[in-house]
């Protein structure tokens, strides 16, 4: 019997809030951003010129991705070029 009271006693001390370990988080870092300042600012400003970056990058992949995708028959559209060679020269037409 004493195996089975220790058992349920352990069980209730090994509940864990996880709001309040999300709100200690959080107040952990919000002081750490007030210790810090410069540090913090370089961090943040990084983060945000890699998410610009990141997003200007996907929206010009997408962009090309889907060059002349509208008509019907998509598949079936070609791009001629044109080169020229004169006088050491090579010019393109597309």
């Amino acid at each position: 019997m004493a195996q089975t009271e220790l058992c349920l006693a352990s069980t209730e001390v090994n509940t864990f809030n996880h709001n309040q370990m999300i709100k200690n988080f959080f107040k952990i870092a919000l002081r750490n951003l007030r210790k810090n300042k410069a540090f913090s600012f370089i961090n943040i400003f990084g983060l945000a010129i890699g998410l610009t970056c990141f997003m200007f990058i996907a929206v010009f992949v997408y962009n090309e991705l889907n060059y002349d995708r509208y008509p019907a028959d998509a598949k079936n559209i070609y791009r001629v070029n044109l080169s020229v060679t004169g006088n050491g020269d090579v010019a393109v037409y597309p």
